[in-house]
């Protein structure tokens, strides 16, 4: 089994019953890093993160996959699970 397939089964397990689209990303940062702000939620029976603000020219706003209000789901080293606004 690929870690390609092992991922995604475990992401199928963890996020399937959610409605919406769910991506992974990955990002390699540069000297100037993600150009991402993130936001909680105040609420700590429902621990969330949101994306607050996007540098413009940074690598995340070139790629474009991830945009303000998106829900980061799941944070890793190198790879994000984002459920995106609609």
């Amino acid at each position: 089994m690929s870690v390609f397939s092992v991922i995604s089964e475990r992401i199928l397990k963890s996020y399937g019953d959610l409605t919406g689209e769910l991506h992974v990303v990955e990002f390699t940062r540069d000297r100037l890093g993600l150009g991402l702000s993130l936001a909680g939620n105040r609420d700590l029976g429902r621990m969330s993160v949101f994306v607050a603000g996007v540098q413009p020219d940074s690598i995340i706003a070139k790629d474009g996959r991830i945009r303000v209000g998106d829900e980061l789901l799941e944070v890793r080293a190198l790879r994000a699970i984002i459920t995106p606004i609609s």
